[in-house]
């Protein structure tokens, strides 16, 4: 009878051990560093000698050159890597977030990803493909929805002349779509890993 009884504990000790108990999610949040094709474009306001029809330099009574001021492009801003939050919806048909210690949480699982820039979120919005290679990890590229400075509608840097006193340099904010690409690092593995390691 007592072998019976040890017998019988061991075998639900056994069950208990193997029963795995999966939390599967649809949605995850994360964040992490991307780079953005918008293309920004800096300006300055600056002054050239006024020329007549024939190119000559115009002059005024003391014999000094005549200026004038225009807009030209100074240079453009190099492809800085920014950061954005993302919020990661995942397809039961692409795969669900597993965060079970075991081979199903290493699966690659796909997803639709929206994010907000750190900085500026509401002038930078993201939206694009989600793919997780293995737990913890996000590769996302998609459309960068966000602002370009441009010169005010009828000025043509290089070209036309501004009104005299002018020192900050006539641009607008025009919205602009453009690719981009992101690596995402997810806040719900990070904080069940720490919980694990306490």
């Amino acid at each position: 009878m007592a072998i019976i009884e040890l017998t019988t504990t061991r075998v639900q000790q056994i069950a208990t051990a193997a029963a795995e108990v999966h939390k599967i999610y649809r949605f995850n949040v994360g964040a992490g560093p991307l780079i953005s094709w918008i293309d920004q474009p800096d300006y300055t306001v600056r002054s050239r000698n006024q020329l007549d029809d024939d190119g000559q330099v115009l002059l005024n009574d003391q014999g000094q050159a005549l200026t004038e001021l225009i807009l030209v492009e100074s240079g453009r801003e190099q492809r800085e890597i920014s950061s954005a939050l993302f919020v990661t919806y995942y397809i039961k048909k692409w795969g669900l977030l597993d965060l079970f210690p075991g081979e199903e949480a290493f699966k690659p699982i796909w997803g639709i990803a929206f994010g907000l820039g750190l900085e500026k979120p509401e002038e930078n919005l993201f939206a694009g493909f989600s793919y997780q290679p293995t737990l913890g990890i996000q590769i996302v590229a998609g459309a960068h929805y966000g602002q370009l400075r441009v010169p005010e509608a009828g000025i043509t840097p290089g070209e036309t002349v501004l009104a005299p006193g002018i020192m900050e340099p006539p641009i607008r904010e025009k919205s602009k779509l453009e690719p981009f690409l992101s690596v995402v690092f997810d806040a719900a593995v990070f904080k069940r890993l720490l919980r694990g390691s306490t």
